[in-house]
């Protein structure tokens, strides 16, 4: 004879797996939420505001070699907008995708005047020669895209004390940092992320309009 309560029990244990699979699912579903960029158009306007008002002080001067062989000084960018990344050129992914959203920044006459400097993180393999073939595929102007290299623990000390990114031998963040006209840190974006793209570029055309007002009136 079959207990009365066998189908009591069997309901209650389906019951509590369907509840754990619920309350596991929620607790994904809440972390991929809080890893998701929050999308420029959901930002209201004081928030934008405040995402592109600067919050450090002027980057201090440092100086590298260029792809030409020619030392590279950062004071050469002071009064103009610029971005800053890491990367190394033996990576297929997140690197290329990275500089391939910036070569489309780059080749954008709407950030005409906008210079960047991409810093190599693997300077024993990235020669000058190596970082000339990498910049010429996506072709990157020679005066307004910068490739550098550096020693590597120099080059740790800038991303993580001058960009307060973390830096490491083929270890790199995938963010750009935009720093303004007056040398001020303005964000960084993760932009590879299409949402932290478009605010990218939001945050670059106004620091863009801010160097050409504050000419315009000097």
């Amino acid at each position: 004879m079959k207990s009365p309560l066998l189908p009591f029990a069997l309901t209650l244990a389906l019951a509590l797996v369907a509840g754990f699979g619920f309350l596991r699912a929620w607790q994904l579903q809440s972390q991929r939420t809080n890893e998701i960029a929050i999308p420029e158009s959901a930002l209201p306007p004081a928030a934008e505001q405040a995402a592109a008002k600067p919050k450090h002080p002027p980057i201090e001067k440092f100086t590298l070699t260029e792809r030409n062989g020619m030392p590279f000084h950062s004071q050469t960018m002071e009064g103009g907008v610029w971005v800053v990344s890491f990367f190394f050129c033996s990576c297929p992914g997140s690197c290329l995708q990275l500089n391939q959203n910036l070569a489309s920044v780059h080749h954008d006459p709407a950030y005409a005047g906008v210079r960047m400097l991409s810093i190599t993180c693997d300077p024993e393999l990235d020669t000058t020669d190596v970082l000339t073939r990498y910049a010429d595929r996506l072709g990157a102007n020679a005066k307004d895209w910068l490739f550098c290299r550096g020693d590597l623990d120099f080059v740790k000390q800038i991303g993580v004390e001058k960009f307060e990114l973390a830096v490491a031998k083929q270890t790199h963040s995938d963010r750009a940092v935009i720093v303004d006209a007056k040398g001020e840190i303005r964000g960084r974006y993760t932009v590879t992320d299409p949402n932290q793209f478009a605010m990218f570029k939001r945050v670059l055309a106004t620091c863009l309009s801010e160097a050409k007002a504050g000419g315009a009136s000097s």
